[in-house]
């Protein structure tokens, strides 16, 4: 994972290392050989950043946590789901978290609602997930213990394929408003008004 800086948003420049990579730290079974992937960066009131992203070691791919007080220096946390239910999901495919944000004197900053942190994550399927630290986090589940979809794929539609959550999501007056990335299938599930294998940009 790279960094990269803008005065207008339009045009950047990127630092010419990496920020986030495989190395040979407590994570490597995780993160190695197929990288570090898919990052979503959200701030908290006190100015630290945290990041959702995917480790991917070609076998299974897994939501992971990091930590930075700069965005350059960062201290990974391990798999997010590792703790919950005494690790039932640690090995079981995880990806792109949104944590969800509040404004505050006119940027978005992490937010608790009812006392914990919440996180829309997924890809085929959306689930929430809360936390007290940031760091671990606990999947909401169905009444037979298997992860609660929240958002599924509609046949027909542009998101027929996939459902991946896109940047943090954001409490707004009309509710919490999470932004997400919609694939068409390449079956006769396929909105018929689009190629198929087409992703789109949607919301909820």
């Amino acid at each position: 994972i790279g960094l990269s800086v803008s005065d207008d948003g339009i045009h950047f420049s990127s630092f010419p290392s990496p920020v986030l990579f495989p190395a040979n730290d407590a994570f490597k079974e995780y993160d190695f050989p197929g990288g570090c992937e898919d990052p979503r960066v959200a701030e908290t009131e006190n100015g630290q950043f945290v990041m959702a992203y995917t480790s991917w070691n070609y076998k299974v791919p897994r939501l992971s946590i990091a930590v930075s007080d700069d965005l350059f220096h960062w201290k990974k946390k391990g798999p997010a789901f590792a703790k919950a239910y005494e690790g039932k999901f640690l090995d079981t495919a995880s990806k792109s978290g949104s944590m969800i944000t509040k404004m505050v004197n006119g940027k978005p900053v992490l937010a608790k609602i009812n006392g914990k942190y919440w996180m829309y994550w997924g890809e085929h399927f959306v689930n929430l997930a809360w936390s007290e630290n940031l760091s671990d986090w606990h999947p909401l589940l169905d009444p037979s213990g298997n992860l609660k979809k929240i958002i599924v794929t509609r046949p027909g539609k542009f998101d027929s394929d996939l459902d991946e959550c896109g940047p943090p999501a954001l409490i707004t007056d009309q509710g919490i408003l999470l932004i997400y990335n919609g694939k068409n299938a390449t079956d006769q599930n396929a909105d018929p008004s689009l190629p198929t294998g087409t992703c789109s940009v949607g919301s909820v």
